[in-house]
């Protein structure tokens, strides 16, 4: 069992005119080494958010232009080495750490382990500055290669940033193509697939009487009763109807942006408006309805339980 590592740290103000190298991106590579990828970027959050910072953000176009395809080039030298020059346009500070180890049962939690063992890598990852990571690795059975790469923002043209490498994951195995919503608010207005707060979420609108209505769906693991018994799959699931701002008085008499409790069509239902929880100029609907949780088991398996409770629904916006 043999590991080697290194470090580069820089801080530096970007001046006008620095470009950031363009290397040809190798993403069938990235995709090989998707989950190993995603375990290093996952590993130096914990490690962050364990000591009070906050996390970073995933860019893997970055990654793969900069770390990966410098993780192959070490990879095919047969050594580690820095790279002279992993700027990214617009980033106002970036550091970087590299790494080889080999005949390693976890090869990328030891890499991670001597990493923090080192003073010098060690602050590169614990730097409270950065805000972007960039990761790049190789693996051979159980050698490996990485270069990860710390970016302090703002970075331009840089794609989208995933919250997590497991959102990201989730994201390349289900052939998702999210982008970053320019507000938080998009993900109930606007027509679009994006990565936000650790979610991946789908939002498509259309025409609705006097306004818009925006049917939004997160990526999450739902339960369903089938055959008898309760299963658990992970896929698009509902998330909630939200109705575009429109004048209130349109909405006179309706149950959805009238405040109190309501049965239509037969089912139990709880509107919620104008207070803390909704905001002024709106309305958030629940629905009565069962929900289940799934608790996992020491010896494997889930236990599932039951309960009618009110479940967010719809929002209804004024103006």
């Amino acid at each position: 069992m043999k590991r080697l590592f290194a470090l580069m740290f820089i801080v530096a103000i970007a001046l006008a005119g620095m470009v950031a190298p363009r290397a040809e991106a190798d993403e069938a590579s990235q995709k090989a080494n998707v989950a190993d990828i995603a375990t290093m970027v996952d590993a130096h959050n914990a490690i962050r958010v364990s000591k009070g910072l906050k996390p970073l953000k995933f860019v893997p176009k970055v990654a793969a232009a900069i770390a990966q395809d410098w993780a192959i080039s070490m990879q095919k030298a047969g050594k580690i080495s820095h790279n002279d020059d992993f700027r990214w346009d617009g980033a106002e500070a970036w550091g970087e750490n590299v790494g080889w180890n080999v005949g390693y049962a976890n090869p990328v939690q030891t890499m991670m382990d001597d990493w923090m063992a080192s003073d010098s890598h060690r602050a590169n990852i614990l730097e409270a500055s950065y805000t972007h990571i960039a990761v790049g690795l190789v693996r051979s059975e159980s050698e490996i290669y990485a270069a990860v790469n710390f970016y302090k923002e703002p970075l331009i043209d840089a794609g989208t940033a995933y919250d997590s490498g497991t959102q990201w994951l989730t994201a390349v195995q289900q052939n998702i193509t999210a982008v970053n919503p320019a507000k938080a608010d998009d993900v109930y207005s606007k027509t679009g697939t994006y990565a936000y707060n650790n979610r991946l979420w789908k939002v498509a609108c259309e025409p609705y009487s006097q306004t818009q209505r925006c049917r939004t769906d997160i990526w999450a693991t739902v339960i369903s009763y089938k055959s008898g018994n309760y299963q658990r799959s992970t896929g698009w699931a509902f998330n909630n109807l939200t109705y575009q701002p429109s004048a209130r008085s349109l909405w006179a008499g309706n149950p959805l942006a009238t405040k109190g409790d309501h049965v239509i069509s037969g089912r139990k239902w709880r509107t919620d408006c104008d207070s803390a929880a909704t905001g002024r100029n709106g309305c958030r609907s629940y629905i009565q309805t069962p929900v289940v949780t799934a608790t996992a088991k020491a010896g494997g398996g889930y236990t599932f339980t039951s309960k009618v409770d009110y479940v967010f629904n719809n929002i209804v916006r004024f103006k």
